[in-house]
């Protein structure tokens, strides 16, 4: 389970981001839910625009479309954001452009923890809210994300080897050799799907592109 940050045709900020993921493993946590995959696109205008028509037939500018896949308690999803978008808003609201980042970061996942659209200003206080609960328990979670962090490493070196271990499986699509979108691993009667998450995500994000 992850967090992944992928820029495509912008720079990408430089920011902190493992500790940007690690407040957003938090804030799942608070509200009682497990992560499951999120990745976050940084983008621009042009292209968030063509997103944001395509699949839900908006045609304006905004600073994110998310693209909810949670399953039960399982908080998962795909969150588009311009990077142009947000430092125009940064100018207009007369804050930092990280700070105003960060909100629309977290306004991605308040949306898939089941908040829906609040005026500016609600949205903004939402969103400093969580930041402050972040800093205020972060240290309670320190040791369950460190465990958490090499469960993921064990699970990526898992798939690895089971990518390179030819002898027991053949995948083909339209006749053409390919590697599987993942493993299902049997444990006690109860599966799990194991997936190199970095690949699935660019492979979606190139999927999207087209």
């Amino acid at each position: 389970m992850a967090i992944l940050f992928i820029a495509d045709g912008v720079n990408k900020p430089k920011l902190n981001y493992k500790r940007i993921i690690f407040w957003l493993r938090q804030i799942i946590l608070s509200y009682d839910c497990i992560l499951g995959d999120m990745t976050y696109i940084l983008c621009n205008d042009k292209y968030l625009l063509d997103i944001n028509y395509r699949f839900l037939k908006h045609d304006y500018f905004t600073d994110i479309v998310t693209f909810d896949y949670c399953k039960d308690k399982t908080i998962s999803g795909d969150f588009f954001i311009s990077i142009e978008r947000v430092k125009e808003n940064s100018i207009l609201y007369n804050v930092a452009f990280e700070e105003e980042l960060l909100r629309v970061i977290v306004h991605g996942l308040l949306h898939l923890l089941g908040f829906m659209d609040k005026s500016k200003e609600e949205k903004r206080n939402e969103g400093k809210h969580q930041i402050a609960h972040v800093e205020k328990h972060k240290e309670h979670y320190g040791n369950l994300f460190s465990m958490h962090h090499h469960l993921h490493q064990a699970k990526n070196t898992l798939v690895k080897s089971l990518e390179t271990h030819e002898g027991h499986y053949q995948h083909h699509i339209g006749g053409k050799k390919s590697k599987p979108e993942g493993f299902v691993v049997h444990h006690d009667n109860q599966p799990t799907k194991l997936v190199n998450r970095a690949e699935f995500a660019k492979q979606n994000l190139l999927k999207v592109r087209k």
